[in-house]
């Protein structure tokens, strides 16, 4: 039930990412939840095979499903700029519904 409830918290995150613009200045921005073992270098490592930060991808880290979830997110300063713009411009995650469906790892 909690992850309900940071919908909104994410999304006053994400707009506050768009607005200060210092992920403008790295390949990728990664979003770490508070709660998570986060070993830097081996994702440097994961990393150093990865496309330029002008391509718009990231990193699938949920193999069952195929997808991106939880406590470690990695997106491209490309993938920022496109989810940023179109979350904005469309209310995404509210409009489509995938919000209240599975929280925040649904974005």
């Amino acid at each position: 039930m909690g992850w309900m409830l940071n919908v909104d918290l994410f999304l006053k995150v994400w707009d506050l990412v768009a607005q200060g613009g210092a992920f403008r200045s790295y390949d990728v921005t990664v979003k770490v939840d508070p709660d998570a073992m986060f070993i830097p270098i081996r994702l440097e490592i994961n990393l150093q095979a990865a496309p330029p930060g002008s391509q718009p991808w990231y990193i699938l880290n949920c193999g069952p499903f195929n997808s991106m979830q939880g406590p470690l997110e990695v997106l491209s300063r490309a993938a920022v700029e496109s989810f940023t713009d179109v979350a904005q411009r469309t209310n995404l995650c509210y409009n489509t519904g995938l919000a209240w469906n599975k929280g925040e790892d649904m974005f």
